[in-house]
């Protein structure tokens, strides 16, 4: 059975995917430029109360959200779901821009996209290992947000840093589990921008030093969905965004230096950078969408094996249009 092409399949599965829990998290930390005792760019940290994200979208560069579930980001975000993203880089290797520029770009998309924060690990662009140092930087934020589902890079991609992204992130998101691998909130690398909407699932009275030397507790999120990138894959379900096209394009547009660029803009063309590239964009959301007959969607693959279920309401629930 094709559940990709049921209507509304993939909004009833994401919501029976999420479990909430109950506990109270540490404080937020606010971030400002510094260093790094390992060598990435880390950004020293102040205490602010913080959420506990329901999900938490980790991507290899600024950008790569928006390209590719930034209509489901936006989706979840507009129905109470408290939404994150991590950029492990700061793009710093594109052609086109600076990597000041690009935070700027992100800070601004993060604004129309409605997340909750969002954050970057300051890794090396075209340099992602899956090394225990770099997995180090990514089970700290994991740990802090606690996500109960996470987005994370295709497997297989065109670029390298997509490849590498998805097989670091999925190392990382499972050893976060291990309660012998120690953690401080002190330690995290946090990262370059940051946006809390006020709306913080708990807090800890601990701040300053104190919270600095809290152990940070393991955490493996419940669930792991793979976003679809250059390459194809066969998606476990798709997504409706046909109410969220237009915002998932304007966040697109708001990385002005590297999509949508005019065809006299002084800089150099790159194969992202033109109107034919932002075209298929909504070639690919609308043929995804005729799959499951609405008429924008975005494709997702589960990671780990079958989609877990415990009823069939989801079945139930819809009208395929077949």
């Amino acid at each position: 059975m094709n559940l990709a092409s049921d209507p509304v399949f993939g909004y009833i599965l994401m919501n029976l995917l999420f479990s909430r829990g109950g506990q109270a998290v540490p404080p937020y930390m606010k971030f400002t430029a510094g260093k790094t005792h390992s060598g990435f760019a880390q950004f020293d940290p102040c205490p602010m109360t913080a959420m506990k994200l329901d999900i938490l979208a980790i991507a290899a560069h600024p950008d790569d959200v928006e390209l590719c579930c930034a209509g489901t980001l936006s989706a979840l975000a507009r129905s109470g779901k408290k939404v994150g993203v991590l950029d492990l880089t700061r793009g710093e290797m594109g052609t086109r821009g600076t990597p000041e520029l690009r935070l700027q770009e992100a800070q601004k998309a993060t604004e129309i996209l409605g997340l909750s924060v969002r954050a970057n690990a300051g890794l090396p662009d075209c340099g992602l290992e899956n090394t225990p140092a770099q997995r180090d930087v990514i089970i700290r934020y994991v740990r802090h947000f606690r996500p109960d589902i996470c987005f994370v890079n295709a497997v297989e991609d065109r670029h390298p840093d997509h490849r590498n992204a998805a097989r670091l992130t999925l190392d990382a998101l499972f050893y976060s589990g291990l309660g012998k691998l120690e953690t401080l909130e002190s330690d995290m690398p946090a990262g370059g921008l940051e946006r809390s909407s006020g709306n913080d699932a708990g807090s800890s009275t601990e701040t300053g030093k104190e919270y600095d030397h809290l152990s940070q507790k393991p955490w493996r999120p419940r669930h792991i969905l793979h976003f679809m990138q250059h390459w194809p894959f066969d998606p476990t379900f798709v997504f409706d965004i046909t109410q969220t096209i237009d915002i998932k394009e304007k966040a697109i547009r708001a990385f002005a230096s590297q999509f949508d660029v005019s065809e006299n803009d002084e800089g150099p063309q790159t194969y992202v950078s033109g109107k034919r590239f932002f075209d298929a964009l909504r070639g690919r959301a609308r043929d995804y969408g005729q799959q499951i007959g609405v008429e924008f969607g975005e494709p997702f693959l589960y990671y780990g094996g079958p989609v877990p279920l415990s009823s069939l309401d989801v079945l139930f629930g819809s009208k395929p249009q077949r």
